[in-house]
């Protein structure tokens, strides 16, 4: 079964968003990864993310999940 997940950290910066989908996207059984993009409409802030999240969409295996989830907790704690 195709699951999908969103992620999103306002204070990660796009360059990070970008390493991170990288390394997600190494996973085996995983379909696609998106990064999500601010329209342009929104007000620029220094301090936030350009971002607006991330989109994983991978096989619902418990080992595709469960390394998804230990490289998600790695970049929630930067």
């Amino acid at each position: 079964m195709i699951m999908e997940k969103f992620w999103y950290r306002p204070s990660l910066p796009l360059a990070v968003y970008r390493e991170l989908a990288a390394q997600v996207g190494q996973v085996q059984g995983v379909v696609s990864v998106q990064i999500k993009y601010l329209p342009e409409t929104a007000t620029f802030d220094y301090d936030k993310s350009q971002v607006e999240g991330l989109t994983l969409t991978f096989d619902e295996h418990g080992s595709t999940e469960a390394e998804i989830a230990a490289i998600l907790t790695h970049y929630k704690q930067r």
